[in-house]
């Protein structure tokens, strides 16, 4: 284990700090080793002779050292009273908080979100859009692994135990939300919990106006992030900007397409397309759209809506466009990347804009999905099943 919590400290093992309430309080590296000891052996008696011996060894010391040690140690638990440390008189010393044991967070899924709001209210296409939104932005973040939204959102309207599903996911952090729509005004509701042990950890709820959706999205990830190193004494993790659109209409627009989109039927598709052109019209440099436009041709080409030619053209070109706009979109270089290998087969443009997307947003599925979709042009069917990246022909 890397992280030790008791009360309001965490030991923090693999750096070797102590904090309190997530700010670090200085201790030396011999009082943090004493203080690890104790812990570790809460609950049970230590002599000074053992104590001596697992931090000294066999180097000579005196009955100071470890008085010294222990008197840091107090001080920067701020315990005056000797409730935490105690002393037995002539036997030793004992460490009388149970400590809390935990990994070092790493992972997170994020389920879909619950939509609350009644039946002539209903805005689901906003709860799914943000639950996936933040699947994107917290993709990016590094040395975070986020569940994908296929994996996550099959998941959806099941009474699941939260260990089990932590357990099927592989992660140790859940991220659950809800959405209800009263007028103008939008209630968001957002916990993590601990996957481990099904307990809250973290909430938040969010009083907005529809229109501040944008601002809101960025809130919560902000959020959510300092509240993971909040939780485990790391550091906070950084999340890359993100350009959703120039204004809330636009963004409402571009997530009602992709309700849509995901549907997967030629009418919805088409709809869908629809409303990523009025998101465009509403803002000409929504790259999101543009991306969204791309995917939609592509699904209408590889279906046989539409003539596969003149779709996979169109799609490219919306493609293209997204990328001139913005091109760290990991969504945008996904969807030139299957148009790429649709339209004519072209497997090294294929691999280089699959491995931007997958590099830009671990988290995005479609990137994943369409690695399976090269590996089986390229013959590989062992390779399509994992759907990754590596070795690509390019």
């Amino acid at each position: 284990m890397q992280q030790i919590e008791f009360g309001q400290f965490v030991l923090d093992l693999s750096r070797e700090r102590l904090l309190r309430d997530g700010d670090q309080v200085k201790l030396r590296p011999q009082s943090f080793r004493i203080l690890q000891y104790l812990v570790e052996n809460s609950g049970r008696l230590l002599t000074k002779s053992e104590l001596v011996n697992a931090l000294w060894g066999d180097l000579a010391v005196t009955d100071d050292s470890l008085v010294q040690c222990l008197r840091d140690v107090r001080l920067a638990l701020d315990d005056r009273d000797h409730a935490i440390i105690q002393t037995v008189p002539k036997r030793g010393y004992l460490f009388a908080l149970r400590p809390k044991f935990r990994p070092k967070f790493s992972s997170i899924a994020v389920l879909p979100f619950a939509d609350m709001s009644s039946d002539s209210e209903k805005v689901e296409y906003l709860a799914d859009g943000l639950a996936e939104e933040l699947i994107n932005v917290l993709g990016q973040a590094p040395g975070l692994k986020v569940v994908s939204r296929g994996s996550s959102f099959r998941f959806r309207g099941k009474a699941q135990d939260i260990a089990e599903l932590g357990r099927q996911l592989n992660v140790s952090t859940i991220l659950e939300g809800s959405v209800r729509r009263s007028g103008d005004q939008l209630r968001i509701a957002i916990q993590l919990v601990n996957a481990s042990d099904g307990y809250s950890f973290w909430s938040q709820t969010y009083d907005r106006r529809m229109g501040d959706l944008i601002a809101i999205q960025e809130e919560i990830a902000t959020s959510v992030m300092r509240s993971l190193a909040l939780h485990t004494g790391g550091d906070e993790l950084k999340l890359p900007a993100r350009r959703y659109a120039a204004n809330s209409n636009a963004y409402h627009l571009y997530l009602t397409g992709r309700h849509f989109w995901n549907k997967r039927t030629k009418s919805a598709v088409e709809k869908a397309i629809e409303c990523w052109e009025r998101a465009i019209a509403a803002d000409p440099d929504c790259a999101l759209a543009y991306s969204g436009i791309a995917d939609g041709y592509a699904m209408l080409g590889y279906h046989g809506y539409r003539s596969p030619r003149d779709a996979f053209e169109a799609g490219r070109a919306a493609a293209r466009k997204a990328i001139e706009i913005n091109d760290s979109l990991s969504e945008a270089h996904a969807s030139l990347g299957e148009l790429s290998l649709h339209f004519r087969c072209d497997l090294k443009t294929c691999a280089l804009e699959l491995k931007t997307a997958a590099t830009l947003n671990p988290a995005y599925s479609r990137a994943h999905h369409n690695w399976s979709h090269y590996w089986i042009s390229a013959g590989d069917i062992e390779r399509s099943v994992g759907g990754q990246p590596s070795s690509a022909r390019s």
